[in-house]
């Protein structure tokens, strides 16, 4: 199924969930009005987007466009602007923003203003000081969403990836990242050591740090839970996690297993290596078959 690539105008949206899935009408300049539905991340009303994604047809709702990824664009026609701002900003309707592109002629001009010398907005009657600093506020959230965007998506992560991690952190997302990209494994659904590691590696996290041996240890464990062992040696730890998931000499990753052991994010008995939830489970069942053990002792003697 080939991809393609629609731009047009946002006139409808209802965000459904918490992650920005959303239900769309774009206007198009080529088919007119089209249904879109999709993660439109950062679109707001009025907004210029760009979508990509294919045609597909709902058995209620009819033909929709499914959105693989979407772009938000700063219009340049008129029409685009006066909506943007009228959108966006909730002291500017529709005929002040035509007298603020016919003030400063057109849309490319305009936009020069709002970015290099906002303070000229007040040439424009009803335009005061304080509308300024919501103009500008308004161009400063836009542009600080669209480019941090794009980089994430430079660091390689999906339109559905980058609405999670924003779902969950927000405006803290990228300063999350910057600090340990190898919380998403815990903290974000749908993230693991794998896809954690693919984006570190791309913001250009060294194959030693830390986080990244203490990340693919856990991730190491809980393979081997998943294959239903309750634990793991510790020498067979160290070298599958090494050799196998970090690619990293096996001495680093002793060392941090140590610390991660000491700490308490995974327990020792003996050579054998538990994830501290197992544990805990295994310390309970041990109890109980104790008292049970107990308790017919108990009525044997008695």
């Amino acid at each position: 199924m080939s991809d393609t690539t629609i731009t047009g105008e946002l006139t409808a949206h209802r965000v459904v969930g918490q992650d920005f899935w959303s239900i769309a009408t774009v206007q198009t300049k080529d088919i007119g009005s089209i249904s879109a539905t999709g993660k439109l991340l950062g679109a707001e009303l009025g907004d210029t987007i760009e979508l990509e994604g294919f045609w597909d047809t709902h058995k209620t709702f009819g033909k929709q466009f499914k959105v693989r990824e979407c772009k938000v664009l700063l219009p340049r026609s008129d029409n685009g602007v006066i909506a943007w701002l009228a959108g966006r900003l909730k002291h500017v309707g529709k005929a002040r923003a035509e007298e603020m592109l016919a003030h400063f002629g057109g849309a490319e001009a305009l936009w020069s203003v709002i970015e290099n010398t906002p303070e000229r907005l007040t040439e424009v009657k009803g335009i005061t000081p304080a509308r300024v600093d919501e103009i500008s506020e308004a161009y400063a959230r836009f542009s600080f969403d669209r480019d941090r965007i794009i980089r994430f998506k430079r660091w390689g992560m999906t339109d559905n990836q980058i609405a999670k991690v924003v779902a969950r952190w927000g405006d803290e997302a990228e300063d999350r990242l910057i600090a340990n990209p190898y919380q998403l494994a815990d903290l974000v659904d749908g993230f693991g050591f794998i896809k954690s590691d693919a984006i570190a590696q791309r913001m250009g996290v060294p194959k030693d740090a830390v986080p990244r041996i203490q990340c693919g240890l856990m991730h190491t464990m809980r393979q081997a839970a998943g294959h239903g062992h309750c634990y793991v040696s510790s020498g067979k730890l160290v070298t599958m996690a090494a050799d196998k998931v970090l690619r990293i000499d096996g001495a680093l990753v002793a060392k941090e297993l140590a610390i991660m052991k000491k700490s308490g994010e995974l327990v020792q008995h003996g050579k054998r290596t538990f994830l501290r939830v197992l544990n805990h489970y295994e310390q309970i069942c041990a109890d109980r078959i104790r008292a049970l053990l107990e308790q017919r002792s108990e009525r044997e003697t008695a």
